[in-house]
C-alpha cells in the first residue's frame, strides 16, 4: 500500500488537474452530480480525489491507479455492485472514508485503504466569533427531523456575542426519481427558532459566503447526519484550508496513520490501514439487490432503504 501511495504521491497526476482535465467528458457525469453543489466542485490534491459515480469507462485506470474516494455510501455501494467482480482486474488502489468500510466484501480488502482528516488548531464552537450553519435542505443530507433536532442542541454553546449564519441551500432529493421539490427548510428554520430564540440570525447567499475572507475564528457546522451522499465535501475543504473549523472534522490524527498529506496549513489527510475486524454487508447487499433487481442502484429506493436500515437504523 505505502508504495503504491508514494508512487502516486511523486507523480502529482490526479483527474482534476489541468493535464487530465479533459479527459473526463462531464455531459457523461450523472446529473445528481450537479444536484449537489456545493459538495462536489473539484479541488487538487497528490492523492487523486475523485468520483467514482463518474468513472463511466474503463479506460481511466489506463491512466490512474490510485483513487481518493469521495463517495458518500450510497453511490460507493453503486460502484461495488457494478465493478466487484472487476476490481482485481483494474490493478488500481483505493482510498475510502472509515464510515464505508463495511461495505467492502471481504475478499477485496486488499484494494482499499482508509482516509480521514485533522484539524490541529481547531476551535471549539462556544470560542467562535462567527458560526456558520450549513446544510442541502433534503431528507437524504439531514436526515430525520428529530435527530436534527438533537445535533442542533449544540447550537446552543454558542457565544452570546458571536455572530450567526445560515447557508441552507434548498434542494430537491439528489438521489430520486420523481423530482419533486422538499419543504424540509421550512421545518429546519423552525427547530433552528426552537434551538437559537431571541438571536439574531443572518442568512447567506452563495457569493456572500464565497466573499468572505476572515476564517480564523469561524466555527461551520454542517447540519448533515452521514455520509450518505458524499465523504470528501469540497466546501469542508475550502473552510479549512482558510483556517475555519469544521464540526465533522476532528482535532487530532488516527493513531493508525501510516501516511499524512498536509491539504492546507490549517487541515491534513491521513491514509490508515483498512480495519481488520470488519462485518461486512455486501453480501446481503447484493441479494438485496436481486430481489429488487435495477439499472440504477444509487436511486433505488430499496437500497437506498437497506443503507439507511444499516448506517442510520431507520426502519
Amino acid at each position: 500500500m505505502l508504495d503504491l501511495i508514494h508512487k502516486q504521491y511523486q507523480s502529482r497526476k490526479a483527474l482534476s488537474q489541468t493535464a487530465y482535465y479533459d479527459y473526463s467528458d462531464r455531459s457523461k457525469w450523472p446529473a445528481y452530480h450537479w444536484e449537489l453543489y456545493p459538495l462536489v466542485d473539484e479541488f487538487y490534491h497528490e492523492l487523486n480525489p475523485f468520483f467514482l459515480y463518474n468513472l463511466y469507462s474503463k479506460n481511466f485506470f489506463n491512466i490512474m491507479n490510485f483513487f481518493t474516494v469521495k463517495d458518500g455510501y450510497i453511490t460507493f455501494a453503486e460502484f461495488l455492485l457494478k465493478n466487484y467482480q472487476s476490481i482485481p482486474k483494474y490493478g488500481a488502489h483505493f482510498l475510502i472514508h472509515k464510515s464505508l468500510v463495511t461495505l467492502v466484501p471481504p475478499n477485496l480488502r486488499s484494494y482499499f485503504s482508509c482516509w480521514e482528516m485533522s484539524q490541529p488548531k481547531k476551535i471549539r464552537i462556544e470560542d467562535a466569533k462567527t458560526v456558520v450553519v450549513f446544510g442541502l435542505m433534503c431528507d437524504q443530507y439531514l436526515g430525520s427531523l428529530d435527530k436534527l433536532a438533537v445535533r442542533f442542541e449544540e447550537l446552543k454553546k454558542i457565544n452570546p456575542e458571536a455572530d450567526i449564519e445560515l447557508y441552507l441551500t434548498p434542494r430537491k432529493e439528489p438521489l430520486e426519481e420523481t423530482g419533486k421539490e422538499v419543504v424540509t427548510h421550512f421545518e429546519v428554520y423552525d427547530i433552528i427558532k426552537n434551538a437559537l430564540p431571541n438571536r439574531k440570525i443572518n442568512f447567506l447567499k452563495t457569493h456572500e459566503f464565497n466573499a468572505k475572507t476572515h476564517f480564523s475564528d469561524l466555527y461551520f457546522f454542517d447540519a448533515g447526519l452521514d455520509n450518505f451522499l458524499v465523504t470528501d465535501k469540497y466546501i469542508h475543504y475550502y473552510v479549512a484550508s482558510k483556517g475555519g473549523s469544521v464540526n465533522h472534522i476532528p482535532l487530532e490524527k488516527p493513531k493508525d496513520s501510516v501516511f499524512d498529506l498536509a491539504l492546507s496549513f490549517h487541515h491534513n489527510l491521513h491514509v490508515t490501514p483498512f480495519p481488520e475486524d470488519v462485518d461486512s454487508i455486501f453480501v446481503d447487499m447484493l441479494v438485496n439487490t436481486k430481489k429488487f433487481p435495477t439499472n440504477y442502484y444509487a436511486k433505488d429506493y430499496h437500497l437506498q432503504r437497506f443503507l439507511k436500515r444499516h448506517f442510520r437504523g431507520t426502519p
